[in-house]
C-alpha cells in the first residue's frame, strides 16, 4: 500500500504521463467525483421544474425512451431536406 506522500506523487506521475488533452480529461474526471461526493450546490440552484424534467428524461432514457443524436440529426435533415 502507498503512504499518503506515495500516493499522491503516484497519481502526479501517471497524469504527468498523459498528453494535454487526457490530462483535462482527468481533470474533468476528477472534479465530478469530488463534486458528486460533496457538492449539490448547482443541483440545488436549479428551478424545481428542471429538476423534475432532469429526472423525468434520465428516467426515459434509463427504461430505453430516447433518440439518439445521430438519429436525431437525420431525422431533422430529412424533414427540412438539409443536406449533410
Amino acid at each position: 500500500m502507498y503512504s499518503d506522500k506515495n500516493t499522491k506523487e503516484k497519481i502526479f506521475s501517471e497524469i504527468e504521463s498523459l498528453p494535454e488533452r487526457e490530462q483535462q480529461t482527468v481533470l474533468g474526471l476528477v472534479e465530478n467525483y469530488i463534486h458528486s461526493q460533496t457538492d449539490e450546490t448547482e443541483w440545488d440552484q436549479l428551478p424545481q421544474a428542471w429538476r423534475t424534467r432532469i429526472e423525468e428524461s434520465l428516467k426515459q432514457a434509463e427504461e430505453g425512451k430516447f433518440v439518439l443524436n445521430e438519429d436525431a440529426v437525420a431525422l431533422i435533415r430529412k424533414k427540412y431536406g438539409l443536406n449533410a
